[in-house]
């Protein structure tokens, strides 16, 4: 495993297309690989087949461990066939020695943005360039008992990444714009409203590209309460058309064909107003709306029971992963409650890294019937049958871990905390502090 250094005293020349051929044993020979060298092609490719890219960064001359990673792995039929089905694949090669540098300024920007530290190193990405999670030479390498080219725990690493990256999420939206302001206020969240007019325009086609960014979609349904709606027509008198015009002239709408316009009920003055966006180009519209959403300050010390609110605050302070614990008052949550979270050992490391929430199944006690219908849908979707019960997830919306009351106290509980949290991030976030480097190969 080699580090890309951060400043490097010869310049990095980027590789032209690379095809990965994998040498004919037999008639049936998967078909060849291609590794494109274009991110944008790559991105434009995985939406069309619905497919995730799985990237890979390399220095294909002057690393060792990925040109052992290449003959044992990459140019093998195993790869090849399980490749071609189920990844677009992406190269980026930061070659000493080649003559052309195409995509130097390209590759470069994308190793800052995904924070690659060294090579070889693999992401699996979303059609829309999100990172779903991270490999290096550790996790796809030859084992001892594997034969060259039959790198069966290699294929099942990779599997797993790809069936773990979870499915696209839909748009999730309230009904009405008063609906959404009143969900709004509930969760104490911003309004984002897409305010559209008129019929021909290039920004309504973009309006609409919007509506389907998977990038858009996960941090709007996270952090807002979204609506999209034409401009009321002068004839329109219901409800949400008489709420829209108080709002256009508290806020000053402008008079443009699309326009995204951010809120906060009871606050004076618009958050933001952008009419010009590129889906092609996500990144200064997704900066500009990250910018102006208001900061929900969250102590370690608090049990929230609203699940939105909580995964706001994980999008906002991604250090942190959600610690959703599912009780309903019996012996063993009060056991759980008392011997774990309730002790001074559970005040140190867990209130610096979790967000903790709290989903109450107690008979007999009064709840809102939204939060009931919320903590019976999370404990559907993460098959909870029995109380207590912890599960973690990330801020990509991943569950990383799961727990139930047993004996061993608050330390040994923190410490597989810590395990799985540690895990995690070395999964998505691998940095040169996290890689241990091994032995030359021989």
């Amino acid at each position: 495993m080699t580090y890309i250094k951060i400043v490097h005293h010869k310049a990095l020349v980027v590789t032209a297309l690379l095809l990965a051929f994998v040498a004919p044993s037999s008639l049936a020979a998967a078909k060849p690989v291609q590794w494109l060298p274009n991110m944008t092609a790559a991105l434009a490719y995985a939406k069309k087949q619905n497919k995730p890219i799985l990237a890979y960064f390399s220095s294909s001359d002057w690393d060792e461990w990925g040109k052992k990673l290449d003959k044992e792995v990459l140019k093998s039929d195993n790869f090849a066939e399980w490749a071609n089905k189920n990844v677009i694949l992406f190269q980026a090669d930061f070659a000493v020695n080649k003559k052309q540098d195409l995509y130097k300024k390209q590759n470069e920007e994308l190793k800052t943005k995904y924070q690659v530290a060294v090579v070889p190193t693999f992401l699996l990405l979303d059609s829309d360039g999100e990172v779903i999670a991270r490999a290096v030479y550790e996790n796809l390498k030859l084992l001892p008992n594997e034969v060259v080219g039959q790198p069966k725990s290699a294929i099942e690493f990779l599997d797993n990444m790809v069936k773990n990256r979870g499915e696209s999420e839909p748009l999730v939206t309230y009904g009405g714009l008063q609906q959404t302001v009143d969900n709004a206020k509930a969760h104490k969240l911003p309004v984002l409203l897409l305010v559209t007019k008129g019929e021909k325009d290039p920004m309504l086609l973009e309006a609409e590209k919007l509506l389907h960014n998977q990038k858009f979609i996960r941090w709007v349904n996270i952090n807002t309460s979204f609506h999209t709606m034409k401009w009321p027509a002068a004839s329109d008198k219901s409800v949400d058309a008489a709420l829209f015009s108080g709002l256009s002239t508290q806020f000053k709408f402008g008079n443009t064909p699309a326009q995204l316009l951010m809120f906060m009920p009871g606050e004076e003055n618009l958050r933001m107003r952008s009419s010009s966006w590129a889906v092609m180009q996500m990144e200064p519209l997704m900066m500009n709306l990250q910018k102006n959403l208001p900061v929900i300050e969250y102590k370690g010390t608090d049990w929230l029971t609203d699940i939105r609110t909580a995964r706001a605050i994980v999008a906002q302070q991604p250090k942190r992963i959600l610690f959703m614990y599912f009780a309903d008052g019996t012996e063993y949550c009060q056991k759980f409650e008392k011997e774990i979270l309730e002790t001074e050992e559970f005040t140190g490391w867990p209130f610096y890294h979790l967000v903790l929430v709290k989903l109450d199944f107690a008979k007999g006690v009064e709840r809102p019937k939204l939060l009931d219908q919320q903590n019976e849908e999370l404990a559907n979707l993460y098959g909870v049958r029995g109380y207590p019960f912890v599960v973690l997830v990330n801020n990509k919306g991943q569950k990383v871990g799961e727990a139930k009351y047993q004996r061993g106290g608050p330390k040994s509980f923190v410490e597989e905390l810590k395990r799985v949290y540690n895990a995690d991030v070395d999964r998505r976030i691998l940095t040169p502090a996290d890689v241990e480097i091994p032995v030359k190969p021989e």
